[in-house]
């Protein structure tokens, strides 16, 4: 046998074991959906196993590999919900996108020293998975490819990583902690939404944005070490982080996007000094903060900035904030306002439903103290 052709087997829901011998060149989707299939053996030299090779193969436990394979294919093994376990010979270079997608029953995986890349949702939806181990010279991690592995407690990432994919590890729920890559710019999208067992995260030097969704929903994380460097916090990125009391904003921040850390468990909360830009809702009903200076230089102040911040008593506004938007401190009933020069400069400020029943009603009716300092926030604070 030195060939088999495309869709050979596909669909024979009646083949339960199959030995393959000699040296044969295999077509896509060979054993697709033979939903009866438990056991593959290959005692020849095969060098690839193509797309969609075993996919949806749901009763498949044991395939023996040969020493000669280079590359899965992609989806190669997708949906193989019964297989706990697949050794890899040292020989594979290539593993490609989905390959093992949606494999609910596979526990661990060691990714061979030749592989440098592991391509879109690789391993997605493996909720069984509790190990992976990496070799020292990947430098890629593609979309999704740990997404909703649930069981995935710790993952060693080499340093050698400059690129991963967003959603990398969404949904991975017992994951605990994390250090990224020396050489990451940048953090993706989503790339730990929902990790709700997530407690610590270490992010390197050469940071320069957290992207949207990347710590959404990340309800145990309690401290986050932010770069010098960083320019911008985006969409939502710390949004529903419950435990995360305080955080330290460096100077380089000039940008917190909309809802950022919205329902954050924030007590404290130090804001950058270059920041010009707060997005609506950014600190929408972080309940537990009592006080914030915002900077000068600060020009632009989102709708419901701080909406829903009701045990907020203090805030600092300064004279660079030429405009406030509707619904600012909403909800903030103990409100007293510190402002940095007279209550003439004030006056000017564009303020969005200034007045007894408008929508900045709060700042209408709060106790004003002008001609103050960012410190006196701390006078007319308890928190």
């Amino acid at each position: 046998m030195t060939t088999i052709g495309r869709g050979a087997f596909n669909e024979n829901t009646s083949l339960i074991n199959a030995t393959i011998q000699g040296t044969v060149s295999l077509g896509n989707d060979v054993f697709y959906k033979c939903s009866s299939l438990q056991n593959v053996q290959f005692d020849g030299v095969v060098t690839e196993l193509p797309t969609n090779m075993f996919k949806s193969c749901k009763q498949l436990k044991t395939v023996v590999l040969p020493k000669t394979v280079r590359v899965i294919g992609e989806s190669a093994f997708n949906g193989c919900t019964a297989m706990k376990n697949i050794a890899l010979p040292e020989t594979v270079t290539s593993i490609g996108a989905n390959a093992f997608y949606n494999c609910v029953s596979l526990k661990s995986a060691v990714i061979p020293k030749n592989v440098t890349e592991l391509k879109n949702s690789t391993f997605q939806n493996c909720t069984a998975l509790t190990s992976v181990s990496l070799p020292s010279n990947m430098t890629i991690l593609g979309e999704s490819v740990f997404r909703g592995c649930s069981a995935l407690t710790n993952v060693d990432l080499p340093n050698g990583i400059s690129s991963i994919g967003k959603n990398a590890f969404d949904s991975c729920k017992a994951l605990e902690n994390i250090t990224l890559p020396n050489d990451i710019t940048a953090i993706p999208v989503g790339i730990f939404n929902n990790c709700e067992s997530l407690k610590n995260i270490t992010i390197n030097n050469g940071v320069i944005s957290v992207g949207k969704f990347a710590f959404y929903g990340c309800t145990s994380l309690e401290k986050v070490v932010l770069p010098s460097g960083l320019k911008t916090i985006d969409y939502q990125a710390f949004m529903d982080c419950k435990a995360l009391k305080e955080i330290t904003l460096p100077d380089s921040i000039n940008t917190i996007d909309e809802m950022a850390f919205q329902c954050a468990g924030l007590t404290k909360l130090t804001l950058p000094k270059n920041l010009k830009t707060v997005g609506k809702q950014a600190f929408y009903e972080c309940k537990s903060l009592h006080k914030v200076a915002l900077p000068e230089g600060l020009t632009s102040l989102g709708r419901s900035a701080f909406s829903g911040c009701t045990q907020m008593e203090c805030v600092y506004i300064p004279v660079s904030l030429s405009k406030i938007d509707d619904f600012t401190f909403d909800g903030c009933k103990y409100l007293e306002v510190c402002y940095g020069a007279s209550e003439a400069k004030w006056n000017q400020i564009n303020i969005a439903g200034y007045g007894e029943y408008g929508t900045n009603k709060i700042i209408y009716k709060s106790t004003k103290h002008f001609n103050a300092s960012p410190a006196d926030i701390n006078r007319y604070s308890i928190g």
